[in-house]
């Protein structure tokens, strides 16, 4: 379905919406009153400035892929390590250290010259929540022939010809899905690739971010897609700090949000409105309602976020 055709799907939703959202704001932790354009503004770019700093890409599993010089690499393991990152930081950076160095120097090479018997080795006792070996054995398999004929993941996104940048997104997915076997009894594979025009896919949304945008912490690998057009890689802690902030009136966390709460921000930065992706779940960590300053709360938790204490666990549940 094209992407106009949600907006406008979300744009009566919202409208029907409205009152009751409004109504159910305060026992849901959102806004006593709106927040003006020009209050939306300073509370985001200064959560902006506070955290969106290289230097607080450690403990991120983003990291991962800045470890690596080539752009092939990179791009590889930016995919491989957004699908893991849902869970317990802690846990999905243990996971990926040991699946990674499985890959060694250079992972797509590694994975380019392996054969089935090296697949099977590769993907052998890897368990992560919802994943089983097999998974990552498909994953892996699929990911190989792709990049065999393609040479890399853009070039894959690149074959869609359609005009939206969702459907493409769309496309690029079902390219990779077409070479795994059939996921109707493999629930690993459904999650770890999901339908985007059914669900918010945080992961992949949050994978296109790191290889479109390019400021010292996101890649930028990717010159195919403007940021413009990237969505919101929305997971709890976004959800509660959109709805806190009054960039979302929906109560369940779904594309028709993901759609809102992008559409909120790019009347805020048109040209990168997801540049307060960071930002955003920082805010949600600290659990901002909107009754005070979110200067104020970022700073008395400041000290907590920026080290490696337990608040930084649940920044990708």
């Amino acid at each position: 379905m094209a992407l106009t055709k949600w907006r406008e799907s979300l744009k009566r939703k919202i409208r029907l919406g409205k009152t009751v959202a409004a109504r159910k704001r305060k026992s849901s932790g959102g806004l006593q009153r709106k927040l003006s354009g020009k209050e939306l503004r300073e509370q985001l770019e200064f959560l902006y400035r506070r955290f969106h700093r290289p230097q607080n890409i450690q403990g991120d599993p983003l990291s991962f892929a800045h470890r690596y010089p080539k752009p092939k690499d990179r791009e590889l393991v930016a995919f491989l390590s957004a699908l893991c990152a849902y869970g317990n930081v802690r846990a999905i950076l243990g996971f990926l250290e040991t699946f990674l160095s499985r890959l060694e120097a250079s992972p797509s090479e590694r994975l380019m010259n392996a054969s089935r018997a090296d697949l099977k080795e590769l993907s052998a006792r890897l368990v992560y929540r919802f994943y089983r070996p097999e998974d990552f054995y498909d994953l892996l398999r699929a990911l190989q022939g792709v990049l065999r004929d393609k040479e890399s993941l853009e070039a894959v996104f690149l074959m869609s010809q359609k005009s939206a940048y969702v459907d493409r997104l769309d496309d690029f997915l079902a390219e990779i899905k077409r070479r795994l076997p059939s996921l109707s009894d493999r629930p690993g594979l459904r999650f770890m690739l999901p339908d985007i025009l059914r669900g918010a896919a945080k992961r992949i949304h949050l994978f296109m971010r790191w290889v479109v945008r390019s400021d010292g912490l996101d890649l930028g690998l990717w010159n195919s897609v403007s940021c413009s057009e990237l969505l919101i890689p929305l997971d709890v802690h976004i959800f509660r700090a959109s709805r806190s902030l009054g960039i979302c009136s929906r109560s369940t966390p779904d594309l028709l949000s993901v759609f809102e709460i992008t559409e909120n921000l790019q009347k805020i930065d048109p040209t990168d409105p997801i540049r307060f992706d960071f930002a955003l779940c920082h805010a949600g960590i600290q659990g901002f309602n909107g009754e005070e300053s979110v200067q104020k709360q970022s700073l008395r938790a400041a000290s907590k976020l920026q080290g490696a204490g337990e608040d930084r666990e649940h920044l990708l549940l």
